[in-house]
């Protein structure tokens, strides 16, 4: 068993693609892999893989290789094979030479990647999906000259579409790092393209209960100080007009928190809990209700929705991951002084005076392992506050004496 999980190592595909230029070279690892014992199907996975990712890659053929194990997976599950698949068609696409070429290669992708996001174990079909309709809507601005009805539409239907699987994503894999570049991508793409805006803007005027529109058009206005008035203009008229939307008052109480975060914590309040409901997936507006709860209202508040939160079934890093630290109108990180209440194996609890309950902190926190041996009831410290789905917690920590 052993063997065989090193002898699967070896034969990665896309680390193959990346240390050999020469195809014949990576041929005789997978012939050697064939006479070990490998599965068949697996050779053939990360050969389709292999060519996928090498610089003179042969799609088709990755494409066959495909083809030729999805009645006989093996080891290998549907997922993966299905995953690879979506990729290659996605690529296909990008170096078709017809339109109509182009078109079934996108379809057939997103027909897979449609399936996939219905029972993700992790983003990558969210991903994929956002990228391929992103790159539909950059060729569809680049092939147009002009602002016709019919482009613009066809632009916001499919910025609706995009943001639509990013929300989708972000509520089952909240803060994932690869959809939130993606979403920097995409933000990126509308701000530098005038005409991109000028669709969203004619659709707003059209009609301003879209909910997606409102939410992409009021996200690029808040990023210009001439507009941020128009920002928030637009996302109080939507959510009181569409007092239903959660996604219109998360994203109200995400740019109020962005311009201050304290002088509007009344309002980001009141917008947050009308951000999710008992029992859905809006995790993430959740995540924040709790935390401005424990920041700015109050404690037993904050533990009864940590305690809802701690029983969500996501995985362990994005349950412990800290972050949405505690910045100054400056963007800077704010530091607080307080001391070590109790000390366990693990993790100590500290106690500030700016805070109603005691503050978590893990001993991997503390960068000097030598702190952390040396720590004690009473020791003074100096820390910042992030929060996990559990609560509370230092995110950076340093000995004061």
């Amino acid at each position: 068993e052993a063997d065989r999980i090193a002898l699967t190592k070896l034969v990665k595909g896309r680390a193959l693609a990346d240390q050999f230029s020469e195809k014949r070279y990576v041929d005789q690892v997978f012939d050697a892999a064939l006479e070990s014992g490998l599965h068949p199907s697996i050779i053939a996975h990360q050969m389709a893989v292999f060519e996928l990712h090498h610089p003179n890659g042969d799609l088709r053929a990755a494409l066959l290789r495909i083809g030729s194990i999805e009645q006989n997976l093996g080891p290998l599950s549907s997922r993966t094979v299905s995953h690879t698949k979506a990729n290659i068609l996605r690529r296909l696409a990008q170096v078709a030479k017809t339109d109509l070429e182009k078109t079934r290669f996108r379809q057939d992708a997103l027909a897979i990647l449609n399936i996939a996001i219905k029972s993700a174990r992790d983003s990558l079909s969210f991903l994929t999906r956002g990228q391929l309709l992103l790159e539909q809507l950059k060729e569809k601005m680049e092939t147009t000259e002009n602002d016709s009805e019919v482009d613009s539409r066809v632009v916001v239907e499919l910025t609706k579409e995009i943001e639509t699987n990013l929300r989708l994503g972000l509520q089952h894999f909240p803060n994932d790092e690869k959809l939130l570049s993606f979403e920097a991508d995409l933000s990126t793409f509308l701000d530098n393209t005038p005409r991109a805006i000028r669709a969203l803007e004619q659709a707003y005027s059209a009609n301003k209960d879209s909910v997606y529109t409102a939410i992409r058009l009021a996200r690029h206005y808040s990023k210009s100080v001439e507009k941020q008035a128009d920002a928030l203009a637009m996302m109080r008229k939507l959510s009181s007009d569409q007092p239903l939307s959660r996604e219109a008052h998360f994203e109200l109480a995400r740019i109020l928190m962005a311009f201050d975060e304290v002088g509007n914590q009344s309002e980001i309040g009141q917008h947050l809990k009308r951000s999710f409901s008992q029992g859905d997936s809006h995790f993430e507006a959740r995540f924040m209700y709790a935390r401005h709860q424990f920041l700015y209202s109050s404690s037993a508040s904050a533990k009864q929705e940590y305690s809802a939160l701690a029983k969500i079934p996501l995985s362990p890093s994005i349950m412990n991951e800290v972050r949405a630290e505690i910045k100054d109108n400056t963007g800077r990180s704010v530091w607080n002084d307080g001391s070590i209440k109790s000390v366990h194996e693990s993790f100590a609890f500290i106690s500030c005076a700016a805070f109603q309950d005691d503050i978590f902190v893990h001993f991997k926190v503390f960068q000097q392992p030598q702190e952390w041996e040396s720590l004690r009831v009473g020791s003074r410290v100096r820390f910042t506050l992030g929060f996990s789905f559990k609560g509370p917690k230092a995110k950076r920590i340093s000995l004061t004496r």
